[in-house]
């Protein structure tokens, strides 16, 4: 059987020239949205903030550079009774990134791809980030919204290590 082949339709000359200028005419008259014009107070407001996040850019830069990442060691433990929190709840918490965590000390978990660091290692590298003017905008540094996952490092009754005593902010950690 052969194969089915669509008929061509046959079209007078200067079709071509008709349907392209049929075809500019429709985007011309596509409506469009006219360009916004800003007043002399807008056009000032934006510049200022241009020039803010400019000054925010230029912080974090410094900021980035400033930061040394922390050469891991098997060997660390933090004491007993160290207040200690989540990677993701310190990220969340105190607005930090991944690198700026790396330049904590932190532990992990036996068995397990969890780390943790001390709350009070987090809170001052928050406020030196804050203090440098790199912090995300309308952040604020005494302020966790939600809960927050807090540990105290304890021995169980076989003196192995256990993070006891979980509490959700403005609560201070208990031992078990």
């Amino acid at each position: 059987m052969p194969p089915y082949r669509g008929r061509k339709e046959y079209r007078c000359s200067g079709y071509a020239e008709e349907a392209g200028a049929a075809a500019k005419l429709a985007k011309a008259a596509k409506p469009r949205q006219p360009k916004k014009v800003l007043t002399p107070e807008e056009k000032e407001a934006a510049a200022l903030e241009k020039e803010e996040r400019k000054k925010v850019r230029k912080a974090k830069e410094t900021w980035e550079a400033t930061l040394v990442p922390w050469v891991p060691n098997d060997a660390f433990r933090f004491p007993l009774k160290t207040t200690v929190l989540y990677k993701s709840d310190a990220k969340s918490a105190y607005g930090l990134t991944d690198k700026e965590m790396a330049t904590l000390k932190h532990e992990s978990i036996p068995r397990s791809a969890k780390t943790f660091f001390a709350q009070e290692d987090a809170k001052n590298l928050a406020r030196r980030k804050f203090m440098a003017g790199a912090g995300k905008p309308g952040f604020q540094l005494d302020e966790v919204k939600g809960e927050l996952r807090l540990f105290h490092k304890a021995l169980d009754r076989n003196d192995t290590l256990i993070l006891a005593s979980t509490v959700a902010v403005g609560i201070k950690p208990v031992d078990l």
